[in-house]
């Protein structure tokens, strides 16, 4: 790192609609730095990355010192917390079942030629086949994008965009989804970029700070702080808040209308796409009342797994499923199993309807669409909000979903999965895109809710901070195979 200033703020405002999220704020960073952008949920952390990258309008001054001795472009490089492509049609707006059907798959192009078509004229192929290397890519170059879960299209944003790197990098989220040999590799792979004069804003939870952090930019009271990362721990942690909101939370499931013997169970389960086997040979069974983590590597199989008991995917009906005590293809419809079932995923998030106010896409979760399609009951309008405002979420209500921040938009969806007191919730990766108070105060409000009950729960998260106590069983999935299959003992 060294003591040039590469980027400069001076008396920036930015607003997001009718909110103010900066006034006359000032900031500088030094070339080769590696920053913390840190902030509350909506302060405005991925607005403030937009403006530097040229998205959104700003009044004041941004001023970029770019090195001339350096190889990297000059230019700044955003990648942002969502992943995006078009099909070969140009089409991308996609429904969240595509992924799972393989007609679909194929009007996608694949991982290796987006990479050819990126890179195609640059000087970067020793960058790029590192890269693949670094987060086990190799076998994922023949994939449709489509057949990507999230963590393989995290790794892809980056792989694209560290290949070939500018002077100054933005990642949103760029932990999300990844596991954990995935995040330390980066972590490394970022160090030595920044050693040789490249920049990096990240945006991301404090916990997984990398070592070599120059310092933390924080937004607070619509102003730009940069402090010792030190400095920011010990001033900032809010472990007391989110203490007395668990304490104060007054929200309770109701008790199960009917009861199962076995909500899930997998006889020898295969899936495979052409010659390319997705899981093989995979043995589950979740009795009522269990607590399931599942876990396993970028792209082992879990969403596959968990699309063939949300009834996504149609491979289900070539297969001895059983769910709810029912055999998979005996007569029930899809919107049988989706009516027994509250549902949160990184997918739901992409792929949800936005052109509703946050109560409506809580109310959406009474008839299993992703939008509201269908007149909710005065009773079902009034529970809505009480679980709202139990979960401190009342103010955003009547607010436009796509305005909210990234982890309110989580947090609605997490109430929507509530809404409808299911048997059986999947939390695929709930806490993405959450702020650090946020996925602390999910985690223990799951254990408030939930220990003792018998309601089932399939959990899924790379990080152990994210489980709930409450978990008591855990399977393992490694290239599509079960590899564990255990009581957990202790989280």
């Amino acid at each position: 790192m060294s003591n040039k200033i590469i980027l400069e703020c001076k008396n920036l405002t930015l607003t997001r609609g009718n909110n103010y999220l900066l006034i006359n704020a000032n900031i500088s960073i030094n070339q080769g730095e590696i920053i913390w952008l840190m902030g509350s949920s909506g302060s405005g952390k991925t607005s403030f990355a937009e403006c530097l990258s040229g998205k959104l309008y700003c009044d004041g001054q941004i001023n970029f010192n770019w090195d001339s001795s350096l190889e990297f472009a000059n230019q700044v490089s955003y990648v942002s917390q969502f992943s995006q492509f078009k099909d070969k049609q140009g089409q991308s707006d996609f429904y969240y079942q595509q992924r799972f059907n393989s007609y679909d798959a194929d009007m996608t192009i694949t991982v290796r030629e987006e990479l050819d078509y990126l890179f195609n004229n640059c000087n970067v192929i020793d960058n790029l086949q590192l890269l693949i290397s670094l987060f086990k890519f190799e076998n994922k170059l023949s994939s449709s994008l489509l057949h990507l879960s999230s963590g393989e299209r995290k790794k892809l944003q980056l792989i694209k965009t560290l290949a070939n790197p500018s002077q100054l990098i933005i990642l949103d989220n760029p932990l999300t989804g990844l596991d954990k040999l995935s995040m330390a590799n980066l972590e490394e792979y970022i160090t030595k970029l920044s050693i040789a004069g490249i920049t990096f804003i990240i945006i991301d939870r404090i916990n997984y700070v990398f070592a070599n952090c120059s310092a933390v930019v924080l937004i607070n009271g619509q102003k730009l702080f940069k402090l010792p990362v030190g400095s920011y721990l010990s001033k900032y942690s809010d472990n007391d808040d989110i203490r007395s909101s668990i304490d104060n939370l007054n929200f309770k499931l109701l008790p199960l209308e009917k009861t199962y013997q076995n909500i899930v169970e997998f006889k020898d389960v295969l899936v495979k796409y052409s010659d390319k086997v997705i899981l093989s040979g995979v043995n589950w069974q979740i009795k009522a009342g269990q607590k399931w983590l599942l876990e396993g590597e970028n792209g082992a199989g879990k969403s596959t797994v968990i699309s063939l008991i949300n009834g996504d995917n149609p491979q289900a009906y070539a297969n001895d499923i059983w769910l709810f005590d029912r055999k998979r293809g005996s007569g029930e419809t899809i919107w049988d199993i989706k009516s027994k079932i509250g549902y949160i995923s990184p997918e739901l998030q992409w792929n949800f309807a936005r052109n509703l106010t946050c109560l409506e896409v809580v109310l959406s979760g009474y008839f299993d669409t992703p939008g509201l399609y269908s007149k909710a009951t005065l009773e079902q309008i009034n529970y809505a909000k009480q679980v709202l405002e139990s979960v401190n979420l009342s103010e955003f209500a009547n607010t436009d979903y796509i305005s909210v921040a990234n982890g309110v938009q989580r947090s609605i969806l997490l109430v929507r999965a509530l809404i409808k007191n299911p048997p059986l919730l999947i939390f695929d990766e709930p806490c993405q895109g959450m702020s650090e108070s946020q996925s602390q105060f999910f985690v223990e409000m799951i254990d408030k809710l939930f220990n003792g009950t018998n309601h089932t729960i399939i959990y899924i998260t790379h990080r152990t901070d994210e489980m709930p106590k409450c978990l008591t069983n855990r399977l393992t999935i490694s290239n599509g195979a079960v590899i564990r299959n255990e009581e957990i003992n202790e989280i």
